[in-house]
Formats: structure tokens, C-alpha cells, sequence
């Protein structure tokens, strides 16, 4: 049964969970998902509802989230940073892992969504000894993205330094939200990367800290790390992540003819199919030992 809860210190993170049945010993699986930048629980193109949908017959607790400034959560973009974002992670992860009693959790995240997770695991981890890991990136961010300094206006990026926060239709200019003719297309990139979308950013105020703590993606990263087991899923072009992740012993499955799952129908529906699958196999591994 679906039900929407508030959770945090503060009660001001929104979420939705399937909640299984209760009972003693082990409940087997924790799935949690992490939406990239600006995005809500549902993600772009509704990716993580449509596959909450699917793994109704598989026995775990479900868990989509929207990070404090997202969706229905509480706070403003404005206050969005990757460090609030993992805090919200943090937050959500450790109360299921304190009410509950699990053999395995695994955090399915897009683009930012990836590293957040990854961030979070790494803090909470040692905290709950015994629990086994497991991330699925699906297109983690890349790293070898041009610096904000070469990518924005000297004056916007300079206005944004001393205020602290700025409009987002300073730093991306642009009005023609159907063809995107008037957008720069490397900053369109750049919010592709980290999972956001114009439509969704413009309308908002952005941090300093934000843009900082995204620069400092390229040399300070966890979502490469071994933490637990790792499968990423990738665009048949995006070669350099799918060399990294073969280099560090990450199983990865490849999306041919797209770049991101979001780019066709087809790529989208690949990718649920195999997260569901994988769910099902790692629930038949980890199997729930309620009475």
C-alpha cells in the first residue's frame, strides 16, 4: 500500500512509500531513489513512479523522496545546495534504517541523484554494520564538464558571488522553452548533467554554494568509490563514464542510439525493465523473514 509521509527534524521532506507487511525479523530490502538536480521524486519523465508501479510484486519498502526545495517538500531553491541535498538523504535513509531491520539497501539515483546517494551512504554506512549495499546510477554526471567560469556571464557569475544568489534566468538566459533556439546549448548541457531541465530551473533563485560544490564534482566525487556493489547505466555515447565504471569492477548496462534514458520512449522502458529485474533477483537474494 502506497502512503505519503513527512519526514526529517523538521517534517518538511515529503514522501512516498510502499509500505510492506509488518512483523518480526528481517524485511529483506530498502529501495530508495534520489532524483536529480530540480527535479521531484517522480523524475524527469516520471522514470522512478513508473518503476515504483513495477516492482509492486516485488517484497521491499519503496521509498521515493523530494529533497527540502523540491516538489512538495518544504524550503526554496534558493537553500539548495548538494550539501542540503545529501543532508535530506541522510535524513530519509537513516529513519528507515532505524525503524527498520534490513539485509540489504539500495539507492537507484539520476545524474546528481547518483552522487547524492553515493554521499550518503558513505556517511551513514558504518552506523548500521551488517546491511548490505548497493547503488544504480542511471547517467551519473559526468566530470570533465567546463568550468562555471567559462560557461556563464562574468557579470552574472560575479553578481552571483557577492549576493549569493541569483535568478536562474540570469546565469541561462533564454524564452523559447519549445525549440530552446535562443538557450545556450553548453548550459543546457550542463543542467542535462546534473539531471535538471530549463523548463524546471527558470523561475528559481541558485545558490553560490550550489554552483561551487558542482564545480567541486570534478576532483572530489564519491559516486566512483567502492561502496558496496555498483551498476551503472549508460548512453551507448557516454564512453568515458562507461570506461570508468568497467575500470573499477561496476557492472554496467549500456542504452544504444540515446545519450540519457529521457531521450526516447524506448530507452526509458529499457531502463525499468532492468532495475526491475535486478530488484527481483537482489529480493530473491535478500529474501524479507517476516512472521
Amino acid at each position: 500500500m502506497w502512503t505519503q509521509v513527512k519526514l526529517g527534524y523538521d517534517q518538511g521532506i515529503y514522501a512516498a512509500v510502499q509500505q510492506p507487511s509488518y512483523g518480526s525479523g528481517r524485511e529483506g530490502l530498502l529501495v530508495v531513489t534520489f532524483s536529480g538536480l530540480g527535479q521531484s521524486m517522480s523524475e524527469r519523465g516520471f522514470l522512478f513512479s513508473r518503476l515504483r508501479k513495477q516492482v509492486v510484486s516485488v517484497p521491499c519498502r519503496y521509498v521515493q523522496f523530494d529533497y527540502r526545495g523540491h516538489g512538495d517538500s518544504m524550503g526554496s531553491f534558493q537553500q539548495v545546495s548538494v550539501s542540503s541535498m545529501t543532508q535530506d538523504a541522510v535524513e530519509v535513509l537513516t529513519h528507515y534504517l532505524g525503524e527498520g531491520n534490513y539485509s540489504k539497501v539500495i539507492c537507484i539515483g539520476h545524474a546528481l541523484g547518483a552522487e547524492v546517494a553515493s554521499r550518503a551512504m558513505k556517511q551513514i554506512a558504518k552506523a548500521f554494520p551488517g546491511i548490505g549495499w548497493m547503488r544504480i546510477a542511471v547517467s551519473p554526471p559526468s566530470w570533465t564538464m567546463t568550468e562555471a567560469s567559462a560557461m556563464f556571464a562574468g557579470a552574472a557569475l560575479q553578481e552571483l558571488a557577492e549576493m549569493g544568489f541569483l535568478a536562474a534566468e540570469r546565469l541561462f538566459p533564454g524564452k523559447d522553452y519549445y525549440g530552446f533556439t535562443d538557450f545556450d546549448r553548453m548550459q543546457l548541457g550542463y543542467l542535462s548533467n546534473w539531471g535538471a531541465h530549463i523548463q524546471h530551473i527558470h523561475g528559481q533563485f541558485l545558490s553560490w554554494t550550489l554552483i561551487e560544490e558542482l564545480e567541486e564534482y570534478r576532483d572530489c566525487r564519491c559516486l566512483t568509490e567502492g561502496l558496496g556493489e555498483s551498476l551503472w547505466v549508460c548512453g551507448a555515447e557516454d564512453r568515458t563514464r562507461i570506461t570508468t565504471a568497467g575500470k573499477a569492477g561496476f557492472k554496467v548496462l549500456i542504452l544504444s542510439g540515446v545519450s540519457r534514458y529521457y531521450d526516447h520512449a524506448s530507452a526509458a522502458d529499457r531502463v525499468i525493465h532492468w532495475i526491475t529485474e535486478e530488484l527481483r533477483k537482489q529480493s530473491e537474494l535478500h529474501p524479507s523473514q517476516l512472521s
